[in-house]
């Protein structure tokens, strides 16, 4: 009975035993999480004080007393590769902040703290989540040497990787900055290509891109990205390449084509389109194209006057109060109108709409 109780007491005591050692273990890991954490913070504030004394102190950037400050700035961060990591994230978030002369000192600081190498050995072994923020950093500091290596990864299978490649591209590329379409072999989705647009509208110099090379690509995103690049910036020179995109099937291009035309109101490519005025998805898109490209082809607009459908009927009428009144009235004068019609055509003379 005794060895039992013995064999209990010692059972019991040695699991209070291991207990308190987890307990300690646990409560040990936690003041050492916490005091990292602690010397974390103070680092940061630190290099965020000094960042920011040197980018307000009233000195130019470039001068020899923000210089020596700049390099005592790269000591700090240069002992392991986590220093460097929050020295890059409070220059990113501070570049989003700040604007003008002060925002473009950002990039001279992270050059001079030599961080491209840094950023470069994280592109090409760092996680999907790494390459993406460093990707971001280099784009928005516009650090423009690291353009090369960042178009590496403007084609990646990753999704996030590969648009902050292409917009970081757009934004360092210079002359090339849309070199990376001629070859793209993954879909340029259509917000991709609204931010591609709006970063090239902030271009001190024009980009015209080889537009051949995007016309007769297979990849179908690319084509309808020139064409909206065309109507958007008016590029006529590439108005020679529109015969590869009159051969296409794609109803989607030829609706983009029509709309590209339509912006751009010009009327050299009236006989090309109109041979599509009988495809059923086309019609309403010829007739508002032909409405402000016209060089007298009302004839073949005329069946369409005749027609119940509301859009088709509506346009047509719009068609010839534009370009050929005399005919729009004498088609009324020898048609009988449905009731439906008379009410789109008393819509279309309603001097308030």
């Amino acid at each position: 009975m005794i060895p039992e109780l013995y064999q209990i007491y010692y059972a019991s005591f040695l699991l209070f035993g291991v207990s308190i050692l987890i307990f300690l273990y646990l409560i040990g890991v936690r003041l050492i999480k916490l005091y990292a954490e602690k010397r974390r913070q103070k680092f940061i504030q630190n290099i965020q004080d000094e960042l920011i004394s040197i980018l307000f102190s009233g000195e130019d950037v470039f001068s020899e007393t923000s210089n020596l400050a700049i390099l005592k700035l790269k000591d700090k961060i240069s002992e392991n590769s986590s220093r460097k990591k929050h020295f890059i994230n409070l220059l990113l978030e501070l570049s989003k902040s700040l604007d003008g002369e002060v925002r473009g000192a950002l990039g001279y600081i992270y050059l001079k703290c030599d961080l491209l190498p840094f950023s470069e050995r994280i592109l090409f072994q760092g996680s999907w989540v790494e390459k993406a923020i460093t990707i971001q950093v280099l784009s928005q500091l516009h650090i423009d040497s690291a353009f090369e290596f960042i178009s590496l990864f403007t084609n990646d299978k990753n999704i996030l990787i590969r648009r902050e490649a292409q917009i970081a591209a757009v934004r360092l590329g210079g002359a090339n900055c849309l070199k990376f379409i001629d070859d793209l072999e993954v879909s340029l989705s259509v917000w991709q290509q609204l931010r591609i647009l709006e970063e090239l509208k902030h271009q001190e110099k024009t980009i015209i891109p080889n537009y051949k090379v995007w016309f007769l690509s297979k990849n179908e995103s690319v084509v309808h990205f020139a064409l909206k690049l065309i109507a958007e910036f008016g590029h006529l020179e590439a108005l020679v390449h529109f015969k590869y995109i009159f051969t296409t099937d794609s109803i989607q291009l030829r609706k983009r084509l029509l709309d590209t035309i339509r912006k751009l109101q010009i009327p050299f490519f009236n006989d090309e389109f109109l041979r599509w005025k009988n495809v059923h998805d086309l019609r309403l898109d010829v007739i508002k194209t032909l409405t402000v490209t016209n060089d007298n082809k009302q004839k073949e607009i005329l069946p369409f006057l005749e027609s119940d459908e509301y859009n088709i009927f509506k346009q047509a009428l719009l068609f010839f109060k534009k370009n050929n009144n005399a005919m729009l009235d004498e088609f009324l004068v020898t048609h009988t109108l449905t009731d439906n019609q008379q009410k789109i055509l008393k819509q279309v003379n309603d001097p308030r709409i």
